[in-house]
């Protein structure tokens, strides 16, 4: 099932960084960065290093350390990836060749 987010944008003297606040479930109101995404040649998963930028109501620091968390994650992850590809398509790009468009 999609998470419902919304992205944003922050840039001033000392940040320019950006990320999302969960708009609904039991995480709503939850703000996240994604510091950095990486897949270890030793393993099929990515990891993703993350700061929870404010906590939703009535949560801690350690319910975001949970399997279920994750898997919300890993869902926006994947939504994201989804739409930057199909923006691509939108763009005539070639997205279904082996061989770089260039």
């Amino acid at each position: 099932m999609p998470v419902k987010f919304n992205p944003w944008h922050v840039v001033n003297e000392n940040e320019d960084f950006w990320g999302i606040t969960l708009t609904e479930g039991k995480y709503e109101g939850t703000g996240i960065t994604i510091n950095d995404i990486q897949m270890p040649d030793d393993s099929k998963g990515l990891m993703v290093d993350y700061t929870v930028m404010k906590n939703a109501e009535g949560f801690s620091d350690d319910d975001y350390k949970t399997k279920e968390f994750e898997a919300v994650l890993a869902d926006i992850l994947i939504q994201m990836i989804t739409t930057a590809t199909e923006n691509l398509k939108d763009e005539n790009r070639n997205t279904d060749s082996s061989e770089p468009n260039i």
